[in-house]
């Protein structure tokens, strides 16, 4: 499935999501603010996300990474980046009516660069956490199906295996109605 390039609405909604657990992204900047790419996805894996917003836009430089939003702070952890990230992601969300500071960190969490500013309130992002609060914890996936917050975890048959055999002579060695 192609993940396209977000705008307007879509865009607030996803970014309102990011809220509460923190969602991949690619950013590739176009001539004009309005022609720059930007991808969000809660799974694809974001250097993937990256290769197809490059695709898509029609710059060569590009970045991708995770977004988390803490308030009215969009803080940008790149696995890669390029100079002025802030600045023109910042430019582009303005664009698509979502205000938002921008921070870019590095992998390890240490600030690269910044664009703050004190923005205004924005009722309607407001209106869109008080929906995702009310969903509870079940989401949608990309399809619209209903699906549990956390998925099961995958286990290793062969792990399985060799920590069941490892507890096996401890079992035996229990005595009274534990060992029955």
């Amino acid at each position: 499935m192609a993940t396209e390039s977000l705008q307007g609405p879509a865009l607030k909604k996803k970014i309102s999501k990011a809220k509460k657990k923190p969602v991949n992204f690619a950013f590739v900047p176009g001539k004009k603010p309005a022609d720059s790419v930007l991808m969000l996805h809660k799974k694809k894996n974001a250097s993937l996300l990256g290769k197809e917003a490059r695709a898509e836009g029609d710059s060569n430089k590009f970045a991708f990474g995770s977004l988390f939003v803490r308030g009215k702070v969009a803080e940008l952890t790149c696995g890669r980046h390029f100079g002025q990230l802030a600045k023109q992601c910042k430019i582009f969300l303005r664009v698509n009516k979502v205000m938002l500071n921008v921070v870019v960190m590095d992998e390890n969490g240490q600030e690269i660069e910044s664009d703050i500013e004190d923005l205004p309130d924005d009722p309607e992002m407001d209106l869109l956490d008080l929906e995702n609060e009310a969903e509870g914890d079940e989401e949608e996936d990309e399809d619209g199906q209903q699906q549990d917050e956390a998925p099961a975890p995958q286990v290793d048959p062969q792990e399985l295996v060799r920590r069941m055999k490892a507890v096996q002579p401890a079992v035996a060695a229990a005595q009274g109605p534990e060992g029955a």
